[in-house]
């Protein structure tokens, strides 16, 4: 809305997840390529080539992007005790997840997927149990790749035989009461209910469970968390591009010089950056004489003082980071086995173009809101006879058009760069 109201903007954050790409090509940014030199020369230095690539249409420089190597694949965060207490198997699949989920239901008595669950349902059984990945960042969009090793194979997620088993699972899960009656309509987030105890995981990527265990050791909860990936499904792990938190100057900016200086300050600045991502030095943080990051600052009572809390993504430098005194143990040790399944992002660093098929997105987009969630949350008697109806519903809003022409851009990019 900001960027079509024509409102003088100096900056703002973008994504290739929100449609960074096609609001660069519609010419809704500035053109940074003659700025970066200038008023960004430690940005400049701290990107690669490849990462301003990222941050480019046509050969022209739109964002400046973080160099920070992020993964955020798809994965929740549990009650670790909880599954020793209730003599679980690890959690490793699919079927060791639902096992823990059942012996939350059923020998605890608590609803283990406590509030808006979808995130869990979908991800793990469609997304990564079917082996999907999102073309140009777009996670909305049913059409996507199967396969990391077939780049070529543009398929709809929906007819997919993952859903159809996705669809027949979670209408057992919902028999069994694995979330509640009204989830589709909750507005109860799992986090909440797991920090309280009456919950047994929430969906999340590693930083979120990082977060999560960070703020709970802090403020003293004695529960025993632990992370599950569904990279596990898949043996796949790719990290974000640069584009995927990045900062861009509208066209309306008066000064565009001055925001990319203002960016290079803080990303390059001792003071800035700690007040940006740290926060008041002595309240909400101090460093001890290690060296190490402590929150809130030593004195302060972490029931009161909870740290400055900011999404701050874009101007992330890893040269500038402070380690916590409090942290996730695994967190290293998680990354490091991300480096082991690491393969290049080859689907997301190029711009979609929509609007040959805006008419049938639309379309389908309309009948998504019909059935998805409903199907996500095991509503209905007959899980296939919805799924096959979502199907036909989608062909006839004219899927076929969307596959061929996503194909088509998709194709295009891949040999423009080589890939097969």
């Amino acid at each position: 809305v900001l960027l079509t109201s024509g409102e003088q903007i100096d900056g703002i954050f973008a994504a290739n997840w929100a449609n960074f790409y096609s609001y660069a090509a519609s010419g809704a940014f500035t053109d940074l390529t003659d700025l970066i030199p200038t008023y960004a020369p430690n940005t400049k230095t701290q990107l690669t080539d490849q990462m301003w690539s990222e941050g480019s249409v046509d050969g022209k420089i739109y964002a400046i992007g973080t160099n920070y190597k992020e993964y955020t694949p798809g994965g929740f965060i549990y009650r670790e005790d909880w599954r020793k207490e209730l003599g679980c198997a690890p959690i490793t699949s699919i079927e060791t997840a639902e096992a823990y989920f059942r012996a939350v239901k059923e020998q605890k008595g608590i609803t283990p997927l406590n509030g808006t669950a979808n995130g869990i349902i979908l991800r793990m059984n469609v997304w990564y149990g079917g082996d999907f990945y999102h073309i140009a960042g777009e996670e909305s969009l049913i059409v996507k790749v199967k396969g990391y090793d077939t780049p070529r194979n543009v398929v709809s997620m929906v007819h997919d035989e993952s859903y159809m088993a996705m669809a027949k699972r979670a209408a057992q899960w919902a028999k069994e009461g694995f979330w509640p009656a009204d989830a589709i309509n909750s507005q109860t987030g799992t986090d909440v209910t797991l920090k309280a105890g009456t919950g047994a995981a929430h969906q999340c990527n590693p930083a979120g469970a990082r977060g999560i265990i960070q703020e709970q050791t802090i403020q003293g909860n004695p529960a025993e968390f632990e992370y599950f990936c569904y990279t596990e499904l898949t043996g796949v792990a790719v990290a974000n591009i640069s584009s995927n938190n990045c900062f861009a100057v509208p066209k309306s900016a008066k000064y565009p010089e001055r925001t990319v200086a203002a960016v290079d300050y803080i990303r390059s600045d001792r003071d800035a950056y700690n007040i940006i991502f740290y926060g008041i030095e002595g309240k909400h943080y101090s460093v001890t004489a290690e060296g190490k990051l402590q929150v809130p600052a030593e004195g302060q009572d972490p029931t009161v003082v909870k740290g400055w809390d900011y999404a701050n993504w874009n101007f992330r430098n890893p040269e500038m980071f402070i380690n916590p005194v409090v942290d996730w143990d695994k967190w290293e040790s998680l990354n490091e086995h991300f480096e082991t399944q690491y393969k290049d992002n080859i689907h997301w660093p190029f711009y979609l173009n929509k609007d040959p098929i805006a008419t049938e997105l639309a379309a389908m987009a309309q009948v998504t809101a019909e059935y998805d969630n409903q199907i996500i949350y095991g509503m209905g008697a007959d899980p296939e006879k919805m799924v096959n109806d979502y199907r036909a519903a989608l062909e006839k809003a004219g899927l076929q058009k969307v596959i061929d022409e996503v194909s088509r851009q998709l194709f295009a990019y891949y040999d423009s760069v080589g890939i097969k």
